[in-house]
Formats: structure tokens, C-alpha cells, sequence
């Protein structure tokens, strides 16, 4: 007959342990020196660029890479060990080491949130506006629910002007031809989701988000979509604005809205992973191809702008060149009545 599994069952010899656990402490002091070192060769790398060409030249190399392929290429057949086909987490931990390296040698003197506005308005051609004047005008459809969201995220010294139109079409529209000065626009709801007729206003119109407001308890809905309830409205302008003068109360956090191809050198997997490492969480993730032309929307947020975020930016200019960013801006929750 033959033995139960718990008659031939063996202890196993505690010296055998004891051996593995130090093979392993030895493997993993190692692997720290040896990312110690990696770390020292990627600086020095980056400083050789720099002594070569100079700052000022590499920031103009590295920001028209934006929507081409072309440094990306240059990089990789210089430095083809430090591509990110197909490479493990350590490959990706050194790519996003020198992106934190270069954010700092060629920005790390002025605040984050100047710095990432100046960046998107120079990436997308754009001057980079100033803040609100006291009472700016804001395009909407009018509803109890888009007064209060108003009121939940604009200070009471901000004089808000409202121009009610029929359409966010025609809001959007006015805000385009520069009449007014936001366009406020519903993207999400607890019916149904993800937006993506609303969305498409965005791109047909080339409007940059500069805020948003998530709103609870929201029972009312704007004229002409009554069987609707929003939860999440987007603060849209005409070009990225420096500290937009809204503050009713802090945001609860800042949002980080891109277009990802679906097809590029870094798989998205790679980039979240990146945006991971960025201190970047992932708020939400579309397939919106019918929309986008066949891209990726993903969304990413965080409890503030830091130097993280202009890493992951430099990062995906220097790996991701064809993404592009809708806005990055603060996030403002509120529970409505």
C-alpha cells in the first residue's frame, strides 16, 4: 500500500535554510551597488550630453521630439542598451532615474506647476495665458446642478459670469472663438460612465482641460439630457493657464488626462509602470479609438505636483514621443446638495 503524503513528509534541515537566506541577502546587497552604480553612469551620461551640447540645446532637442520619432531614434542607436523594448522593471527604473536627472539639471530651479503649465504651452505651440481676470466668463448649460458646481469650485472674490447657451456644442464653440473664457463640460456620470460624444468636443475644438470638479449627490441635469446624472465636469479654455484663479476650497488632487497611441516603442504596460514610479496612480483608462483615432485615454493622478510629475512628462517626451496631453490640473471633489 502505498504511503500518505503526511508519513513521507521531511523536515527540512535548517542548515539548508540558513544557506539560501544568505545567498539571497548576498544577491540583493549586490543588486543595491550595482543599481548604485547604474545610477552614477546614467548622471554621468546625461552630464556628457550636457558638457557637448549644452543645456539649452538639449531642452530644445528633447521638447521637438514631441509628436516625432526622431531623438527617440537618434537615442537608441547611440545608447542602445537604454531602449524600453521589451526590458524588465530594472531597464525602466534607470529610464525614469535619467528622466528625474535631466527634470532637474534643466528645470529644477523654478516651481513644478510654472514649469509643467510653460511645457505644455510651448509643446503645443500656445502662449501660456495668465491667471483669470476677477470675473471671467464661463460657458455652460445652464441647471441648478452647473450653479453649484460653479460655487463649489470658484472663490467668492471671483466674480463669475455665466453665458447659458442650449448646447455644449455651442459652448465650447464660443469658448473656441474667444468670447468666453471656459467652457463647462460634463465627461462622466453614474449612468453611464465614460463620455465619449462630450469628449470628441475636446479635440474637434482643440480645448485644454484646466480643471475639473466631481460632484455627489447630483440629482438634476442640464437642459435637454433630463434622464442624465452628472458627476464630473471639465473647466475647458482655449490654451493652458498658469494657477487658474478658481481655489474655493484645495483641490484633492491633480490630474494628469493623455493620449497614448496604441501602437508605439514602450508598451503602455511600460509607461504605467513608469507613471508608477512617478508617484502617479491610475484614475481611469479608455479605449476611445472611434473617437481618437485609435488611442489610448488615460488618466493619472496625484496629492500634488512635484518634480515626479515633470519626470514623467520628460520621460514620455523622450520614450512615448507621438502622446499628447489634454491638461494636467487640479481635481476639486464636492458633495453637492
Amino acid at each position: 500500500m502505498a504511503e500518505t503524503f503526511s508519513s513521507t513528509r521531511r523536515e527540512v534541515p535548517a542548515a539548508d535554510i540558513a544557506v539560501a537566506e544568505e545567498n539571497l541577502r548576498v544577491l540583493r546587497h549586490t543588486s543595491q551597488r550595482n543599481a548604485i552604480k547604474r545610477m552614477a553612469h546614467l548622471r554621468e551620461m546625461l552630464l556628457v550630453m550636457i558638457r557637448g551640447i549644452g543645456r539649452s540645446r538639449l531642452r530644445e532637442m528633447i521638447l521637438s521630439n514631441f509628436g516625432s520619432d526622431e531623438w527617440y531614434e537618434i537615442f537608441s542607436a547611440q545608447a542602445p542598451d537604454f531602449t524600453l523594448h521589451n526590458r524588465g522593471t530594472e531597464d525602466l527604473a534607470d529610464a525614469v532615474f535619467f528622466c528625474r536627472e535631466v527634470s532637474r539639471e534643466l528645470w529644477g530651479d523654478l516651481p513644478e506647476q510654472t514649469v509643467i503649465s510653460q511645457l505644455l504651452a510651448e509643446l503645443h505651440g500656445q502662449n501660456l495665458s495668465e491667471p483669470f481676470a476677477v470675473s471671467p466668463t464661463v460657458a455652460c448649460v445652464q441647471s441648478r446642478l452647473t450653479d453649484q458646481v460653479l460655487s463649489a469650485v470658484f472663490s467668492p472674490e471671483v466674480r463669475v459670469r455665466t453665458r447659458y447657451h442650449g448646447s455644449f456644442r455651442d459652448a465650447c464653440e464660443e469658448v473656441a472663438a474667444a468670447q468666453a473664457d471656459i467652457a463647462l463640460l460634463p465627461i462622466e456620470n453614474e449612468s453611464n460612465g465614460f463620455l465619449n460624444s462630450f469628449f470628441s468636443l475636446l479635440e474637434r475644438y482643440e480645448l485644454k482641460i484646466i480643471a475639473a470638479a466631481e460632484c455627489g449627490n447630483a440629482s438634476e441635469s442640464p437642459v435637454g439630457y433630463e434622464k442624465e446624472k452628472w458627476n464630473r465636469f471639465l473647466f475647458l479654455c482655449r490654451e493652458y493657464v498658469v494657477h487658474p484663479s478658481m481655489r474655493a476650497s484645495e483641490p484633492s488632487s491633480y490630474v494628469l488626462d493623455l493620449i497614448l497611441p496604441f501602437r508605439s516603442q514602450v508598451p503602455v504596460a511600460s509607461i504605467l509602470g513608469a507613471a508608477q514610479m512617478c508617484s502617479l496612480k491610475i484614475r481611469r483608462i479608455d479605449g476611445i479609438g472611434a473617437v481618437l483615432r485609435g488611442m489610448h485615454y488615460v488618466s493619472l493622478y496625484a496629492a500634488e505636483q512635484t518634480i515626479d510629475t515633470l519626470t514623467f512628462l520628460v520621460f514620455l517626451l523622450l520614450f512615448v514621443p507621438q502622446f499628447d496631453v489634454l491638461g494636467i490640473y487640479p481635481n476639486f471633489v464636492k458633495e453637492l446638495e
